[in-house]
C-alpha cells in the first residue's frame, strides 16, 4: 500500500490517490467523513493510508481514490452541489467505481449515487442515512457553539465522546489533546466545520429527493445506539434504495466503525469482491 499522487480538482477540492494491491483493477473511491473539514486532506496524505487501511481489505481493491472538501464551503453549499463536482472529478479521471461515503460523506454520496448511476459500480454507507435524529441536530448544534467560542479543542473533544468503550474513548481524547498543538497551523478555518453544520440542520431533509434514485447495489452500516441516525432513519433510507443490504449492530453507536472494526472489514470485503 502506497501513495500515489495528491492534488486539487475544481479549483477547491483536494483529492489523495492510494495504491492498495498491484493484483486488483478494482477502484474505491472514498467521501470522507465531517473530520475532514477540520483536519483538511492536504495536511498530509501519507496520513490516509493509516486512516482507511483497518477498513479497506488490500486484495480487493486496487486503487483508492480519498476526495476532499472545499474549506470555503457556505452554509447555502448543499451536498448536492458536492456531489455534481466529484461528479466530473470521477469522470474525467477516474470512470465508473465503486463509491463509500462516511458520515458526512454519505450525505455526498447519497445525491452522487442518484445523479451518477454510470459512475456507480457499488454504493457503501458507513454511519450514514439521508437525515439526522433529532439527537444529532442537537449534537451539531453544540458543535456550532463551541467552535463558533473558538473552543475547538473541545469541539473534538466532545465528538470523542461517541465512542462507546470507555478505554478507547480515553485514548482517543488523550491523541486529540497531544496532537491537537501540532495540527493548529494546517486546520481549516472555524468557518468551515460552521458553514457545513449549520447547513445539514437547516436543510436536515433536503437528500430525500435523491434516496429512490439510487439503483447500485448499496450496503449500509450502521448502529442502533448511532447519536446522529435513528433506527427508523436507517431503516427508511435502506427500503427507498432497490438493492440494499442493511446491517445495523446492536448498542453500537455513530464510532461503529472503530467499534466493530473487525467485523466490518470484513462485510466490506464481501461486499466489494463480489
Amino acid at each position: 500500500m502506497k501513495f500515489m499522487e495528491s492534488g486539487t480538482f475544481g479549483g477547491r477540492h483536494a483529492y489523495v490517490k492510494l495504491k492498495f494491491s498491484p493484483h486488483s483493477d478494482k477502484i474505491l473511491v472514498i467521501f470522507p467523513p465531517s473530520q475532514d473539514l477540520t483536519y483538511p486532506l492536504r495536511i498530509n496524505p501519507y496520513l490516509q493510508i493509516k486512516r482507511y487501511e483497518s477498513l479497506i481489505p488490500k486484495d480487493v481493491v486496487g486503487t483508492v481514490y480519498i476526495l476532499g472538501y472545499d474549506p470555503q464551503i457556505s452554509v447555502e453549499t448543499f451536498l448536492a452541489d458536492i456531489a455534481e463536482d466529484f461528479g466530473e472529478f470521477v469522470k474525467e479521471r477516474i470512470g465508473p467505481c465503486m463509491i463509500a461515503g462516511i458520515s458526512y460523506g454519505g450525505g455526498v454520496a447519497i445525491p452522487f449515487a442518484s445523479k451518477f448511476p454510470e459512475l456507480t459500480k457499488k454504493l457503501l454507507l458507513v454511519v450514514s442515512s439521508y437525515a439526522m435524529s433529532e439527537q444529532g441536530i442537537n449534537l451539531c448544534n453544540e458543535i456550532i457553539d463551541l467552535t463558533s467560542k473558538n473552543k475547538r479543542l473541545q469541539a473534538q473533544l466532545r465528538l470523542s465522546c461517541l465512542v462507546r468503550n470507555p478505554l478507547l474513548r480515553m485514548f482517543i481524547k488523550l491523541s486529540t489533546q497531544i496532537n491537537w498543538n501540532k495540527k493548529q497551523p494546517y486546520l481549516n478555518p472555524p468557518s468551515t466545520i460552521i458553514n457545513a453544520y449549520i447547513h445539514m440542520v437547516k436543510y436536515n431533509y433536503g437528500l430525500k429527493k435523491y434516496i429512490h434514485g439510487i439503483k447500485a447495489p448499496t450496503m449500509m452500516i450502521g448502529g442502533t445506539e448511532d447519536q446522529f441516525f435513528s433506527v427508523e432513519l436507517y431503516n427508511e433510507l435502506a427500503d427507498a434504495i432497490e438493492n440494499c443490504e442493511s446491517i445495523l449492530f446492536k448498542g453500537a453507536t455513530h464510532a461503529v466503525p472503530v467499534e466493530k472494526i473487525f467485523k466490518i472489514k470484513k462485510l466490506v470485503k464481501e461486499f466489494l469482491k463480489t
